[in-house]
């Protein structure tokens, strides 16, 4: 019967010959449809034997279909695929032993779904409780509770009222309607009801929070992480040791060694049970003593400061076996979009080689100078009054270890100073062909890691500035000569400029000579790529926008040679991802501000119908260089229910 229950049908092994380090995910409930997902080779085995304790519940889908008070089985296959009904049969058996499952699945798999489908459990089997605590679910960023709420309206939860922790906070449906907003006086009633209660002892009466109509409790981590945010603290404290249970959403944020790290183990050690949900749960050895608190791992007998210690010296070998153990215990699942059906180019600009190298070599061989010049004056020079603010305090008998002179190396800037014109570098490219894949149907994604904001707020909100290159050059020479005096106490450290004079004469021929290269040299590179990449593609006549969170932009003259620092309006990412899904948007830059949450795929919504949906198509100008928050980046495109799969 075993053999039968995990047997892999035919189109499976099919996609396990195409995959290399993972194989497909068989499903346990079968009779509802199948995302085709996979799971890692390195638990592959350790998955079928956790299935067993599903397959010993006779039929899974009745099972989950009772448990979250479903009317009929095709009701609950509406609301959640086959890979889902699993996790959330897994999660149920764990919340009511009181322990913790991970739902560790990559972007894009539906991790929002099967939270919302365990706060409907959690609501659906308490409520007529006198000790009903209704569920916590805490996340990153505020816009993913209007995602939590599309996720309950589409299993059948939109009568679910939520209590908003955060203050001035909404919940909006597709529409952008607002239909949950925070309520100051409710939260009044319930901070002051939960800080009545003294000591250990949580209150034992009907809350508040039941009481004033609320099913379910929502905030972000952002409300718990400060000591003064004691009203909050206590409320979650002592909310969730009454048959609390938390699901914790990109739930690495809370994990280490922090107070908040630590406070947040204490909370989920004493609650009832938790689900964990991150595609990067382990993302560092820190992270994984919050889990500790509700999985196997608390067998151990380790203090997550051993725990740390442990994992650090294993390496990530021990995250696999210990990630594999999860996974066994039925602790843990973690499920991979396959990527046979996305079309993946690699495109490199031979034609623009000689181009691209040229405008290289001559911006880093200004950089060189800028290097050899600090490094043969002026570095010499900033040690020297090091020295003499060391005498001068040595004679006023000040002991203040922390005063003296300090300086950041343009040598430690380079890395970022290339980074950023290898970006700048590719641009026009970028916009030729967005523009083509706009012409062919497509809707288009330009994703890149670094906005040159920081830049930019050198300037002030007015300044006209050379759209070249050049100047970040000459402003790098110019930093050469400051640096910082930390005196007595922060308010006493001053930031001070070197004047050439005291470099001699040697070193004022070598400035002038460098800058008189910079000013000569036109390098042809922008120093504010993402607004010629608006600008350009706006001329072209597409609608754009653009998810960074920047304050400040450059609006360009006609001949684009110079640019005027002006403030950027601020729009609200749930917007912004709105009108791109409801085709109000052509193309949408984004960067690691909008590589979480949102939705950016390929499907039909209330004002799009199937036949008017677009593919889509993300461009990667420049790659991020932590691979979790490019995978982050790239499920934004690649997710459950498109219609088409992405290029």
């Amino acid at each position: 019967m075993k053999k039968k229950n995990i047997k892999i049908n035919n189109s499976n092994k099919k996609r396990r010959r195409k995959s290399g380090l993972s194989g497909p995910y068989d499903p346990v409930a079968v009779s509802c449809f199948s995302l085709k997902v996979n799971v890692p080779d390195s638990m592959d085995t350790e998955v079928r034997k956790s299935q067993e304790t599903l397959y010993a519940l006779g039929d899974i889908v009745e099972f989950v279909r009772r448990e979250l008070n479903y009317k009929t089985k095709d009701a609950l296959c509406d609301a959640l695929a086959a890979e889902q009904i699993d996790a959330v049969a897994m999660a149920i058996l764990k919340a009511k032993k009181g322990q913790a499952m991970i739902i560790g699945d990559q972007t894009g798999i539906g991790k929002g779904r099967q939270a919302a489908a365990m706060i409907r459990w959690a609501v659906e089997n308490n409520r007529d409780f006198p000790e009903f605590t209704p569920p916590v679910f805490i996340t990153e960023k505020q816009n993913l509770f209007s995602d939590l709420y599309r996720d309950l309206l589409a299993i059948g939860c939109a009568n679910y009222k939520p209590f908003i922790v955060n203050n001035d906070s909404k919940i909006k449906d597709e529409e952008k309607k607002v239909i949950f907003k925070n309520t100051p006086d409710h939260q009044k009633q319930v901070w002051e009801y939960y800080m009545a209660y003294s000591g250990d002892n949580a209150p034992r009466d009907t809350s508040p929070i039941v009481r004033l109509g609320y099913d379910f409790v929502v905030a972000t981590y952002s409300q718990f992480m400060q000591k003064k945010a004691v009203e909050k603290r206590t409320f979650l404290e002592k909310h969730c040791k009454v048959n609390g249970i938390m699901i914790l959403d990109e739930a690495h944020n809370v994990s280490g060694k922090s107070d908040t790290g630590a406070w947040f183990q204490s909370v989920v050690g004493s609650c009832q049970a938790a689900i964990f949900l991150s595609a990067t749960y382990a993302k560092r050895p820190d992270n994984m003593a919050l889990y500790a608190t509700k999985t196997s791992l608390k067998e151990i007998g380790a203090n997550p400061e051993e725990f740390t210690s442990i994992l650090q010296k294993g390496g990530t070998a021990l995250q696999e076996v210990i990630a594999s153990k999860l996974a066994e215990n039925g602790e843990m699942v973690r499920r991979e979009r396959p990527y046979e059906d996305v079309e993946v180019n690699y495109l490199i600009l031979n034609e623009k080689s000689d181009e691209h190298r040229a405008k290289c070599d001559a911006i880093t061989a200004l950089v060189r100078d800028i290097i050899a010049f600090e490094d043969n004056f002026v570095m010499q020079r900033i040690g020297e009054i090091d020295d003499e603010l060391a005498k001068y305090q040595e004679q006023t008998s000040n002991d203040n270890k922390s005063a003296g002179v300090g300086k950041t190396p343009m040598f430690s800037k380079i890395f970022q100073t290339i980074y950023q014109m290898l970006m700048a570098i590719k641009v026009d490219d970028v916009v030729d062909r967005a523009i083509a894949r706009l012409k062919s149907g497509h809707k288009v994604v330009i994703a890149f890691g670094n906005t040159m904001e920081s830049f930019l707020n050198e300037f002030a909100t007015g300044d006209q500035v050379d759209n070249d290159f050049a100047e970040i050059l000459r402003r790098a020479l110019e930093g050469t000569l400051r640096y910082t005096v930390r005196g007595a106490s922060a308010k006493d450290t001053r930031v001070e400029t070197l004047s050439l004079a005291e470099l001699g004469p040697a070193a004022i021929a070598e400035y002038n000579n460098i800058l008189q290269k910079i000013k000569t040299v036109s390098s042809g590179v922008t120093i504010s790529p993402i607004d010629i990449m608006i600008q350009k593609l706006e001329d072209a006549g597409y609608v754009v926008d653009e998810v960074t969170g920047r304050k400040r932009r450059l609006e360009f003259n006609q001949t684009w040679s110079k640019g005027t620092v002006i403030p950027r309006k601020q729009r609200k990412k749930e917007d912004q991802f709105f009108d791109f899904q409801n085709n109000n948007t052509d193309v949408l830059l984004i960067n690691q501000s909008g590589a979480t949450g949102a939705s950016a795929h390929a499907i039909p919504t209330k004002q799009v119908a199937k036949d008017r949906v677009r593919p889509r198509c993300m461009i990667v100008l420049q790659p991020e260089l932590d691979i979790n928050k490019e995978i982050q980046k790239r499920g934004r495109i690649n997710r459950t229910g498109q219609i088409y799969p992405p290029k």
